[in-house]
């Protein structure tokens, strides 16, 4: 595992999805629910609506905890009764990562409407200013999403070769991304095929390092946790580490097939369909996924 010796002691983690269920087994890290329920008014503590229906927040938030279990965590809940949300609510869950101090803030969510890239600019620009990390989906295929594929943000795309506990870097147009396993964490008695998976979890897991990058530095700034986690891909390269594959630059992800659709969808019908809407959707789930492993606790 990257940063060997961290768990993410002393980092504040937004995940802004929907929601969580804090007793499900998977869920070891102290974690409270942001509701946001006004414009600009948020309401922490709340019990009402928290919980997670659909199960996204949950494998999300576990899949992230597994790597970093000693940081402290609020989920905020964006989506209730669908993926899908305003970018104004998606803004105003930002915002509230800025007011309240975190450290990374977790978005496995995106859109490919460019008609609010201004908007979601300047949301990202106010938190790489105060110091937060922002990771996000980068894209849908051949096409970018916001806020992923923006300046001053951790951008992922999955690789579905890589094993969980591993990521990888590439370079475009001069810039660091990143790739990482779109696999949540397993569930016992549920297959692979038929758990949650998609690109939501490439994020998920790729905030889950960022998380132990943060816990050595004392500057946890956008650029200096990029630069920590290209540090430690190459450390871990040097030392060969986990096998060659698995943190080797020079391979294309256009070279590795996708299994399955990059997009971002509120549905499960793997469509690859972005809504023209300017709406924000959740990352894709597999189309036979269920998520009935994570939306009630067992």
């Amino acid at each position: 595992m990257p940063f060997p010796a961290a768990t993410g002691h002393g980092v504040r983690v937004a995940v802004i999805d929907s929601g969580v269920n804090a007793a499900h087994p998977h869920i070891c890290a102290r974690t409270e629910t942001v509701l946001v329920r006004s414009p600009g008014n948020p309401d922490l503590g709340s019990d009402l609506g928290s919980h997670d229906a659909l199960g996204h927040g949950t494998a999300v938030a576990a899949a992230i905890q597994e790597k970093a279990p000693a940081a402290e965590y609020f989920a905020v809940k964006l989506f209730s009764s669908s993926l899908r949300a305003t970018t104004q609510r998606l803004l105003e869950a930002i915002e509230w990562a800025i007011d309240n101090r975190m450290d990374v803030v977790n978005l496995s969510l995106g859109t490919a409407n460019m008609d609010d890239w201004a908007k979601i600019q300047a949301s990202v620009e106010r938190a790489s200013a105060q110091g937060i990390v922002l990771v996000s989906a980068r894209s849908a295929g051949v096409r970018p999403l916001l806020p992923g594929a923006l300046h001053n943000v951790i951008g992922v795309d999955v690789d579905w070769d890589l094993p969980r506990h591993r990521y990888r870097t590439a370079t475009a147009d001069g810039r660091w991304y990143f790739f990482a396993s779109g696999y949540p964490r397993p569930l016992a008695g549920i297959s692979q095929a038929k758990n949650l998976s998609g690109i939501s979890f490439a994020v998920a897991n790729m905030t889950g390092f960022a998380i132990r990058a943060c816990e050595g530095l004392q500057d946890r700034s956008f650029h200096t946790v990029r630069e920590a986690l290209a540090a430690e891909i190459h450390k871990l390269q040097r030392t060969k580490e986990g096998g060659q594959h698995a943190f080797t630059q020079s391979e294309s992800a256009a070279r590795r097939p996708m299994r399955r659709s990059g997009a971002l969808t509120g549905t499960a019908d793997n469509s690859g369909v972005v809504g023209k809407s300017k709406s924000i959707h959740a990352s894709n789930q597999n189309s036979r996924g269920s998520n009935s492993g994570y939306n009630k606790c067992i």
